[in-house]
């Protein structure tokens, strides 16, 4: 803080006394045979948006039991079928599974 005031000191250690008497919290990956692939798993909702007529997408990559990435976004690209709009998210998602296994 560039300016602190006289009860910024007194609240920093209230602050430390109480994360000091709390138990800590940690995430444990247990060891896993390699899968030997990345899977992609992707969806679309064709033309979700009514304004813009452009259709959501997402996905997930997971090595295994683990997610590696994640991710939502509207298409770019105004689909006519909904197929069309599930070619497009499949590709996204081809294409970051060949970005990560590399």
């Amino acid at each position: 803080m560039a300016k602190p005031h006289a009860g910024d000191w007194q609240r920093l250690t209230a602050i430390a006394r109480y994360l000091q008497g709390r138990p800590r919290m940690t995430w444990w990956f247990h060891h896993q045979e390699g899968p030997g692939a990345i899977v992609a798993t992707t969806d679309s909702d064709w033309g979700g948006q009514v304004q813009t007529a452009r259709s959501t997408s997402g996905g997930v990559l997971m090595h295994g039991g683990h997610v590696i990435k994640v991710w939502s976004s509207k298409q770019n690209q105004i689909t006519l079928l909904s197929g069309e709009a599930e070619l497009m998210v499949m590709a996204k998602g081809a294409a970051e599974a060949i970005g990560i296994a590399q």
